[in-house]
């Protein structure tokens, strides 16, 4: 007994060695993230959640438990929304640069549902979007007497509602990002709050101050569309047209509108306004990661340190746009 156990802590001991058999990928492993106690292994075009044997077997009573792994997502390492919202948020919530009160895991974790969110939504738009294309290249139905047919996407109203729904969830986690650095007084208007507790740390003239002012807006436009779905009423609702006709006798496709007095979004092609938002969202998170982290460095003793772009092999080995850069000889270097 005690030779077997000392077999199984001798292999869970040593070497980790995790092979991905997948045979849709194929791809090696670019980088290992731990995510809330998951271990994420990233390839170029998948990452998978990967649970070694001491997870499954953590009494070691059977040698020959295997490290498991499944595929959570079709995207990996060279995805752009990856990329510049998971693996960024991995790079740049670092307590070394940030200061060890941070609770920079639970970032990265939120960076990750926010990841996994913002991809469910191109999926919809895609699906959305083909579903469309075929719509229109088909053509209209024949005309039946004096009536004309006229076609309809499948689910449209529950896809869009489902779609506004997640937008606001990576809002509320863009709001948590905030929180992490700036703490407001505690009761509703979160987002009032959050402005003076800014404002009291950075001044009222600050660059951060000034790019939270401008970032509130569009944080107000997803929790108004959000409640125009949830609590609709005349003067505050979300209106989704499928297919329609016009009076010049034309066939529109499916567009959506926003009434709400603070809030109003004109009448779009549902398409063009679901594309527009989910870049606005990964545009608006990653300027919102760089922007915490730059206003919000530790202290590195007598160096200067701040957070820059970086560019060609570099940027693309790192899958990230951005780092911490360290002031040496009168010249700016990248960290790590």
């Amino acid at each position: 007994m005690n030779s077997k156990k000392h077999q199984i802590d001798r292999k869970r001991d040593g070497a980790l060695t995790i092979e991905l058999c997948d045979p849709d990928d194929g791809t090696p492993i670019r980088k290992l993230i731990s995510v809330a106690g998951d271990l994420l292994a990233i390839t170029d075009k998948s990452i998978f959640l990967t649970q070694l044997a001491d997870d499954v077997d953590p009494e070691r009573t059977n040698i020959n438990v295997p490290n498991i792994h499944r595929k959570e997502l079709n995207y990996g390492f060279k995805n752009e929304v990856v990329q510049r919202i998971f693996l960024l948020a991995e790079a740049m919530f670092d307590k070394t640069h940030l200061g060890y009160d941070r609770d920079c895991e639970a970032a990265i974790a939120s960076a990750w549902d926010a990841t996994k969110l913002l991809l469910e939504m191109q999926e919809i738009q895609q699906g959305f979007k083909t579903e469309i294309d075929k719509i229109v290249e088909k053509g209209l139905l024949p005309d039946v007497g004096r009536s004309q047919n006229i076609p309809s996407v499948n689910s449209l109203e529950t896809g869009i509602h489902t779609f506004a729904k997640k937008a606001d969830q990576v809002r509320g986690i863009a709001v948590q990002f905030i929180k992490l650095f700036y703490k407001p007084e505690p009761g509703k208007k979160v987002i009032e709050k959050l402005e003076a507790a800014i404002s009291l740390q950075h001044g009222e003239n600050s660059q951060m101050l000034a790019f939270y002012q401008n970032f509130m807006p569009f944080i107000r436009f997803l929790r108004n569309l959000r409640n125009a779905i949830e609590h609709p009423n005349a003067d505050e609702q979300l209106v989704v047209l499928d297919f329609h006709p016009t009076p010049e006798i034309t066939i529109d496709p499916p567009t959506l509108e926003l009434i709400h007095p603070a809030t109003p979004q004109e009448r779009i092609n549902i398409i063009s306004f679901m594309e527009q938002l989910v870049e606005s969202l990964v545009d608006i998170l990653e300027v919102l990661i760089i922007n915490l982290c730059a206003n919000n460095l530790g202290h590195f003793g007598k160096f200067e340190c701040a957070v820059g772009a970086i560019e060609g092999e570099r940027a693309e080995g790192r899958g990230v746009r951005y780092s911490y850069f360290v002031k040496l000889n009168n010249e700016w270097q990248p960290l790590g």
